[in-house]
């Protein structure tokens, strides 16, 4: 593996679990600390920065499965989830991951014409390993 690829996932898990845990603002909203009395300000004010860090958790959570594993708990912790609307983060959430999405597609379209994959993959092609017919009648593949 190329040595520039092993620097940014360790500077990516170091930045997203210091200490191989998640930092402070996520771990405080995940043992509920703002769930004591907190004022509704203070509550959204608190989700901000455990948003972002899920966001990147989910961006750079291929490089390796602890930063996934605590990207899940997070998502998995119902007071955040069920919460997002309340804390006026369901809509940065969904921004920020369809930007990444759409970097994605513009990477992902870049090899896709590098390689000539249209040249190499048909609907036909593709039919034939999933099944199915095309729009409006019989297969033309055999």
């Amino acid at each position: 593996m190329d040595a520039s690829v092993v620097m940014t996932e360790k500077n990516m898990l170091d930045d997203l679990l210091p200490d191989g845990k998640p930092p402070q603002h996520v771990t405080k909203l995940l043992d509920g600390y703002y769930s004591t009395g907190a004022s509704a300000k203070d509550e959204r004010k608190a989700a901000i920065e455990p948003t972002e860090w899920l966001v990147d958790c989910l961006k750079y959570g291929y490089l390796d499965k602890t930063i996934q594993e605590a990207g899940k708990k997070l998502m998995t912790y119902r007071a955040y989830t069920a919460n997002l609307v309340y804390l006026r983060q369901w809509q940065p959430l969904k921004k920020a991951l369809m930007v990444h999405l759409a970097e994605f597609g513009k990477e992902m379209k870049v090899d896709y014409d590098k390689h000539k994959l249209d040249e190499h993959i048909s609907n036909n092609a593709v039919r034939d390993v999933i099944g199915g017919e095309p729009k409006g009648g019989k297969s033309t593949s055999q």
